[in-house]
């Protein structure tokens, strides 16, 4: 399995940033890129049509909300 580094994936202009304990949440116009800041790695990069240009990422509870050029995305995720 090969590692994906951020460097490798991501291009563009970084909009939001949200830390959760380790994980890095990055709001781009390229979708929503997770890391891992111990590792320094890339976990997975979300880019649905839904999520392109994400402005602002907010924490709430077990989910996230992103808000788009195109409103707002409630984002399941299990940390």
């Amino acid at each position: 399995q090969r590692q994906m580094c951020i460097r490798d994936s991501f291009n563009g202009a970084v909009n939001d940033i949200l830390v959760l304990e380790e994980l890095m949440f990055i709001a781009t116009e390229r979708g929503l890129f997770l890391t891992d800041l111990r590792s320094k790695k890339l976990l997975e990069h979300y880019d649905f049509l839904f999520l392109r240009d994400i402005i602002e990422i907010n924490y709430f509870s077990d989910f996230l909300v992103l808000l788009t050029r195109d409103g707002l995305v409630k984002f399941n995720m299990e940390l």
